[in-house]
């Protein structure tokens, strides 16, 4: 892959002419579910993360976005009701340079919960 230079506290300008990297991400998911768990209840574990080795999005903000040598991980735990209720708790977490991840400093929780009628 050629050589790269880290950008620096230079103005928006510098960073406008030097040519952007090609982004490459990848975002395997898993999730397996387990069917009647509990009479009328079915049990998932939706597991997945996110790497970019290489790069960062050209489409925003001049290609100075992305997570160059960084990503997310999430694991959670869902379920379906009679086929009526559905929930899934999950966390995330994101990973890598706080110069290139903007969220590397901070984790989250997602609850959700809908009823089909």
């Amino acid at each position: 892959m050629g050589s790269y230079n880290k950008p620096s506290a230079k103005s928006s300008a510098d960073a406008a002419s030097r040519p952007p990297l090609p982004f490459i991400s990848e975002t395997p998911v898993y999730e397996p579910k387990w069917y009647q768990f509990f009479p009328g209840f079915d049990l998932t574990l939706p597991i997945g993360a996110n790497y970019a080795p290489e790069g960062r999005a050209s489409v925003m903000q001049n290609g100075e976005f992305g997570t160059n040598h960084g990503g997310d991980f999430n694991i959670g735990v869902g379920g379906t009701y009679n086929n009526v209720w559905n929930f899934q708790l999950t966390y995330r977490n994101f990973f890598g340079s706080t110069e290139y991840q903007h969220y590397a400093d901070r984790d989250y929780v997602s609850f959700f919960i809908r009823r089909a009628f």
